[in-house]
């Protein structure tokens, strides 16, 4: 006896009366155009997640971008910063403009911390997300198999009970 593991209008049968079947041979396939139709939302949201998350993805390459010019930043205000301690040292420079150097100096190092921690959390959700949309293909490959009804041992097929278009439980 072979049933099906889901409900569904059978879609075409693969056997007759009489024919010898080995274990997993297909016996019918259900009608199953809403789950290849999930299916097909699924790998089209997974090709877009890993999109996402190449190296080459917009959101990567504008951070990566935003990482480059801090970095510019920084050396710039580093130097500047230089500058204006040893011109502090000779006192050729008051200490407040001494203190605005060191303070841009230090804020460009943060701002730098932040688009680096930025790029990590982003480019992390991005493969969070291309992970679990390709569970999500995966899933529906699973629950697409249901739809195929396959021999569980090897036999003789005796009786057909049921016709294409029919319904089965």
């Amino acid at each position: 006896v072979v049933s099906a593991l889901t409900n569904g209008l059978i879609d075409s049968i693969s056997v007759k009366e009489g024919d010898h079947v080995r274990a997993n041979d297909l016996i019918a396939i259900l009608k199953s155009d809403v789950q290849n139709s999930q299916l097909h939302d699924a790998q089209t949201i997974y090709r877009d997640a890993e999109r996402n998350v190449s190296l080459n993805s917009p959101q990567l390459l504008q951070l990566q971008a935003q990482i480059i010019q801090a970095k510019e930043q920084l050396n710039l205000d580093k130097i500047n910063y230089t500058r204006y301690k040893e011109l502090r040292n000779k006192n050729s420079v008051s200490q407040l403009d001494f203190d605005k150097a060191e303070l841009q100096y230090i804020t460009s190092q943060e701002n730098l911390k932040v688009f680096e921690k930025r790029y990590s959390e982003t480019k992390d959700a991005l493969q969070l997300s291309a992970d679990r949309s390709r569970i999500q293909v995966n899933t529906q490959l699973a629950v697409l198999k249901d739809y195929r009804i396959q021999a569980d041992m090897a036999g003789q097929v005796i009786n057909l009970y049921k016709k294409r278009g029919e319904l089965v439980r």
